[in-house]
Order: C-alpha cells, then structure tokens, then sequence
C-alpha cells in the first residue's frame, strides 16, 4: 500500500471508531432520559404527582390520574374521565421552552394523540396561565 493509501484508511477508522465511541455514549447517556419519558404513560401514581406539582386542584367525582409525560420542556398530566373519551391535560412548560402558545397546544395534541394511540382525537384548549 502506498503512503497516501494508508493515510486515508487511517483517516477512515478513526472516524469510525469515533462515531461508534459517539453511538455508545449517546446510548448510555439518554437511555435514562428516555426511561423518564416513558415510566410515567400508564402509572396513575406518577400522573398524580405531576399534576400536584403543576397545579393545587381537587379531582372532580369520577376521574382519575391516568399518567404523565415528563420531557426537558414539559411536563404533563393525564386524568382520565368517567367515559375513558373525557381526558384532562394538566401541562407545565419550562422558561427553556421558547415557543409561542399555539406550538404549546400542538405539543399536548401531539402527546396526546401518541399516549392514546390515536389520530382521530378532538382536543378543546380551555385556557393558559402564565406563572412566574
């Protein structure tokens, strides 16, 4: 092999080696974040807790804590109704959130739609307070 050739192969494997390195920390570094995201889904005691931290409110007769989502931004509260088609979404947006309010109700429509694994679902927004 000529002097250039070894040069490029060299080059090559370390960039491999380089991007497996990258692949494997990425992997152990988010897989915590990741299960974060996910333990809450179906847990009522989680869903629970999120919503006490978001707001103080006494949970009307026949509903019942149906999970949460917890992501850097957002976290979020599922309570389900009497009807398992009533849901309440309880969601508090982090100040690194720099959205406006519409990208705000797309990602509770868009959380909601994967949580309930439906597409056809009719969200009604019934307000947004600013707490600081």
């Amino acid at each position: 092999m000529s002097r250039n050739t070894k040069i490029v192969v060299g080059i090559i494997a370390g960039i491999l080696v380089l991007c497996c390195l990258i692949v494997i920390i990425g992997f152990f570094a988010l897989r915590p974040l990741l299960r974060g995201v996910t333990e809450g889904f179906d847990n009522p005691e989680a869903g629970a807790e999120v919503a006490e931290g978001i707001v103080d409110y006494e949970l009307p007769e026949g509903y019942e804590e149906q999970g949460a989502v917890n992501l850097f931004v957002m976290e979020m509260a599922f309570i389900s109704g009497r009807d398992d088609q009533t849901v309440i979404m309880l969601a508090e947006f982090s100040d690194m959130f720099t959205g406006n309010e519409e990208d705000m109700q797309q990602q509770m429509r868009d959380a909601f739609a994967n949580q309930s694994g439906s597409q056809n679902v009719s969200l009604e927004f019934v307000g947004s307070e600013d707490v600081t």
